[in-house]
């Protein structure tokens, strides 16, 4: 997750170790909890979480409806793969 918020949000990069820690974990929620787990309700995005506790983050993978659904450039790299 850390990868992905790096790429939307180069800033943090520049921050000071502790401060960057406290941001990532609330934008890492904001993520995971306002978008990405709104896709998976949707049926867009599958969670695997084979073996995993419930502290544990899973990878996520897009479903066939995601194609059914939508057609962005991006898809030509293939799986979502956060952590």
């Amino acid at each position: 997750m850390n990868d992905l918020l790096s790429v939307l949000y180069p800033s943090l990069l520049s921050q000071p170790e502790a401060a960057m820690s406290a941001e990532v974990w609330t934008l890492g929620s904001e993520l995971r909890y306002g978008v990405i787990r709104s896709l998976c309700w949707l049926g867009l995005l599958h969670e695997d979480r084979d073996g995993l506790t419930i502290l544990q983050n899973g990878m996520y993978h897009k479903t066939p409806l995601w194609a059914a659904c939508l057609q962005l450039e991006s898809d030509m790299q293939g799986d979502i793969l956060m952590h």
